[in-house]
């Protein structure tokens, strides 16, 4: 038995949804962890069983081979900084779905911008949806004036083409890259200007 990581408190169960192999989504998050994509959820194998009480007796139930993948939430962003990858935690993370594709259409932001269910949800410091929509609009706008320069300054540029290679290789087309579709964005607060920085997370590589 291995102990799971400080602060890897959550994680998802998921069966291997047409993959006879039981192998596709784990190597691929493990591949892009291995080409220097930190953002990247851990993931790994788990065989579940339940032992059920009832009584003096118990029978175990056996529900077979999951894959185990950790969960973007407030822990992800704590385990990173802790580790000197994120600088902070208290940035805003959304969790992002079709047409999220960062664009702007007539001017505005493609795409709606909530904490339930929208294509940009925001995942954390609800009560702050106003300024985390404006955030993501001004980070928008920026990609729109194809200002490289300033574009450099708002992300970590290698990082970034790591994610979005790697992710080619491993044929994940259901992203930002292809269908503008789950994928995590987070936008860490940093000390120096421009006072944040943007960050891709790939996620749901199935």
């Amino acid at each position: 038995n291995q102990m799971l990581p400080e602060n890897f408190k959550g994680f998802d169960l998921k069966c291997f949804k047409g993959d006879g192999n039981f192998c596709r989504e784990i190597l691929s998050y493990n591949f892009l962890r291995e080409c220097g994509v930190w953002t990247a959820p851990r993931a790994g194998y788990t065989h579940l069983t339940l032992k059920i009480q009832d009584g003096n007796t118990s029978e175990i139930f056996d529900y077979g081979i999951y894959s185990m993948i950790e969960e973007v939430n407030t822990n992800f962003l704590i385990d990173r900084t802790k580790n000197n990858q994120f600088e902070s935690s208290k940035g805003n993370l959304f969790k992002c779905f079709w047409p999220a594709k960062l664009n702007l259409e007539k001017g505005k932001l493609k795409g709606s911008v909530g904490v339930e269910e929208n294509s940009y949800t925001l995942k954390n410091h609800k009560k702050e949806i106003q300024t985390a929509t404006a955030d993501l609009e001004n980070f928008v706008t920026v990609l729109e004036t194809n200002d490289y320069n300033s574009f450099q300054k708002l992300t970590e540029t290698d990082l970034l083409l790591r994610t979005l290679a790697a992710e080619i290789i491993v044929g994940n087309w259901d992203n930002y890259w292809i269908n503008g579709n789950n994928f995590y964005i987070y936008f860490d607060k940093c000390k120096k200007n421009p006072g944040q920085k943007f960050y891709l997370i790939p996620f749901d590589l199935d």
